[in-house]
């Protein structure tokens, strides 16, 4: 019996909380998620994020939520009120997911002291979604007092 039985053995739903990662709570239908041919949920990939960011000074992580309010240009984004710790005034990168359509993860890297951005795709970098990006990290850089110019990184494929 391996531990996700072990645990639905006990009673345990996928709704369930099992614990936490940083701030993400995790559900037992997140660590399912990580064993079938199930869409990964954002709390996982939030809690990838956060660990991967304790190992990098200075990078400070944007959960997946946020991240898509921002790429996406959203009003609620561009509100000074939007996110209660303005993460850029500390930071000197900032990354995270950043969800396209329902089911495709990408990441999303921003080198605030250099001004570089760098957006992966495994389907490829489309060039209207790099300039959509830069446009609106631009808005939202800016109304925390972090302003550009900013250039998009070309990964080597």
């Amino acid at each position: 019996m391996n531990d996700l039985e072990t645990l639905k053995s006990h009673g345990l739903n996928s709704e369930d909380a099992i614990g936490t990662v940083g701030p993400f709570k995790l559900f037992l239908g997140s660590l399912e998620a990580l064993l079938g041919p199930f869409e990964l949920p954002d709390e996982v990939m939030d809690a990838l994020f956060y660990i991967i960011s304790r190992s990098q000074p200075g990078t400070e992580p944007i959960n997946s939520h946020a991240m898509q309010l921002i790429l996406e240009g959203s009003s609620r984004a561009r509100s000074t009120y939007f996110l209660k710790k303005n993460i850029l005034k500390e930071a000197s990168a900032v990354f995270g997911p950043y969800l396209v359509g329902e089911c495709h993860w990408t990441l999303f890297h921003c080198n605030l002291k250099e001004g570089a951005i760098t957006y992966i795709d495994s389907l490829g970098e489309h060039p209207q979604r790099c300039s959509q990006i830069i446009e609106n990290w631009s808005i939202f850089a800016a109304r925390r007092g972090c302003h550009g110019p900013w250039k998009m990184i070309k990964r080597i494929p």
